[in-house]
């Protein structure tokens, strides 16, 4: 973001679990100052509605109302509808119906009220329908941790990018990160197997690019350090200890492409990688 005829502004909150930054170059403070709270409250809006903590965000209601027909945020409907996309491109390696899962590891609270299956339920069980309503039809618990963040960044880039004055926007959550900028914007990626190691990766103007697995991605769970890797058809923990690096054109389609990587068969995964114009990277530990 080099300019010296516009103000360049960065701001950093803890958001999505992480730390989220934005940056943003316009014509004059104010304009900018406008453009970045407008992109943290398009954050807020997914964490608020997407939650897998919340029993009272659109997950948990439908969690807790099996059965129901609900209308949700259009966010929500946007990503549960993509997410169906993969799971059924994927054959069910990316499945977001493995909340129950999750939690049994400890790394997601029980929501009271919701409703445990006797078996697991898949992605098939999420039945869409018009005016953004959604109903599961199988006991199971939603978590969108393998997606959400890539569309809250890309929601949070888009808004402040068409703020009237606004030329650069680069927002980053925890390692998500969607550029949209005039000047090629240097892209630095943690190395994810040795900490505070920050490797350069490419100058970029515009496009995503998201990492899942290594050190940074493990979490301590009632089963010990775990990366939370969740095979979407047996439900078992990914065997596989790697780091998964993607670019794609949106942060969406890199997050979740990330975790298709690291659970699909090597051919379909690269097939559809094919399909969203992306490129991965995968270091094995």
């Amino acid at each position: 973001m080099n300019s010296s005829d516009s103000s360049l502004i960065k701001r950093l909150r803890p958001l999505l679990g992480t730390w989220v930054t934005v940056s943003v170059r316009g014509a004059n403070p104010e304009i900018c100052q406008r453009a970045i709270s407008d992109a943290f409250f398009a954050v807020e809006r997914v964490q608020r509605v997407m939650s897998a903590h919340d029993s009272t965000s659109d997950l948990g209601r439908l969690a807790a109302s099996v059965g129901e027909v609900l209308e949700v945020d259009p966010w929500t409907y946007e990503v549960l509808s993509l997410s169906q996309t993969l799971s059924l491109l994927s054959n069910g390696a990316f499945d977001i119906t493995i909340g129950n899962q999750l939690a049994q590891f400890g790394l997601l609270p029980m929501h009271e009220g919701a409703a445990q299956p006797s078996g697991p339920g898949s992605f098939r069980d999420i039945e869409l329908m018009d005016d953004n309503r959604a109903c599961l039809r199988a006991p199971c618990r939603l978590d969108l941790g393998g997606i959400a963040k890539g569309f809250a960044v890309d929601q949070a880039t888009a808004i402040a990018k068409n703020t009237p004055g606004i030329t650069d926007v680069v927002v980053n959550a925890g390692g998500d990160l969607r550029v949209d900028t005039q000047v090629p914007e240097p892209v630095f990626v943690q190395d994810p197997f040795h900490e505070n190691q920050i490797r350069y990766f490419d100058d970029m103007t515009s496009g995503a690019v998201a990492s899942s697995g290594g050190l940074d991605a493990q979490r301590e769970s009632d089963w010990g350090r775990i990366v939370p890797f969740i095979e979407g058809v047996s439900r078992l923990l990914s065997a596989r200890q790697v780091a998964v690096t993607v670019v794609a054109p949106t942060c969406t389609i890199a997050d979740a492409l990330t975790k298709i990587v690291a659970m699909a068969e090597p051919v379909l995964a690269n097939q559809i990688l094919s399909l969203f114009r992306a490129r991965a990277w995968v270091t094995e530990a």
